[in-house]
């Protein structure tokens, strides 16, 4: 039969998965070679001016909203945002224990009840005056008619004109206070409505502000966390990509371990050349010989075709 050779890579499915380290710096090693690791452990950290349990439990408070806490250790580049969310966070508090609003708006109501209570005696005032002009009025008619038959004398048609008069300025004072005091009444019932607008906005506006510090803060760190920290992105064996040691200098963009999964196939990869790749099918049983282990002492893999490529390379 024909034999084909080509180059192989051995690898499993799912795929090896190798952690990168995205800054230069000093790294601390969390696990030993060949350990198992779980999804979400952190394997290592780039050693930097915070420290790694006091931005994780940060984290761990923000996400669960608390913030009666006590941080062990420091925030390093962090500290500003941790700082903004403070100070949002104090004026917003500050906001509700003042309740200057509240208090001012308490004040107006009170104003606003003391009108209206002085309305209502207003308007009994002004049912009396009505009925006590009624009857000035009528006793001026009738004087009138009187002095105009000379039968009274004139200083009492002057004087019983004079009493109308005074009761018509009494009504009409009433009239104006009532009118007046309405005034100072919707003036009030403004102010309130005013307040309690600027009470909303400032409130919002506070509020907003706790939010989005808070947001930031945490997008911050998960910033912080994907440059400095070593992440394990599955279950799986751990694998140092070259040698490793605490407080060694590693540069950016390095592979430094990989994530071999628990329960994988392995699988191989080749690239065949053209001449003679037609006879290729799967299911054909293929040889494989490994480098530095020689198949004459240690035998070689076998496997099985599973799968060509439709588009050659």
């Amino acid at each position: 039969p024909d034999l084909l050779t080509a180059k192989v890579v051995i690898t499993t499915n799912p795929a090896p998965v190798s952690l990168v380290s995205r800054t230069n710096g000093k790294i601390t090693l969390l696990k030993e070679d060949n350990q198992s690791c779980h999804e979400g452990e952190i394997i290592a950290y780039i050693q930097s001016n915070a420290v790694v349990e006091a931005i994780l439990t940060l984290e761990k408070e923000l996400q669960n909203k608390n913030r009666d806490f006590i941080l062990a250790g420091s925030l390093g580049d962090l500290q500003p945002y941790y700082s903004s969310l403070l100070n949002a966070q104090s004026a917003l508090s500050l906001f509700h224990q003042n309740e200057a609003f509240d208090k001012q708006i308490a004040q107006l109501n009170r104003q606003l009840n003391t009108y209206k209570k002085l309305n209502q005696s207003l308007v009994g005032q002004q049912h009396i005056t009505k009925q006590e002009l009624q009857l000035a009025l009528e006793k001026f008619k009738t004087d009138s008619i009187l002095y105009l038959q000379k039968v009274t004398a004139t200083m009492d048609y002057n004087q019983s004109k004079t009493i109308w008069l005074q009761q018509l300025r009494a009504a009409k004072t009433i009239e104006t206070t009532l009118l007046t005091n309405e005034l100072q009444v919707n003036q009030l019932r403004k102010q309130i409505t005013d307040l309690e607008i600027q009470k909303n906005e400032q409130q919002q506006s506070l509020q907003l502000n706790a939010t989005n510090t808070h947001d930031e803060l945490l997008s911050q760190i998960a910033r912080w966390k994907e440059t400095f920290l070593l992440t394990a992105t599955s279950n799986g064996r751990l694998g140092y990509l070259g040698f490793l040691e605490n407080n060694r200098f590693v540069d950016a963009n390095r592979a430094l371990f990989s994530i071999i999964p628990e329960a994988g196939t392995l699988i191989a990869q080749a690239e065949l050349p053209i001449l003679g790749s037609g006879k290729v099918k799967t299911g054909q049983a293929v040889n494989i010989r490994l480098d530095n282990y020689p198949f004459e002492q240690f035998g070689l893999l076998r496997g099985t075709i599973t799968s060509i490529s439709e588009i050659p390379n």
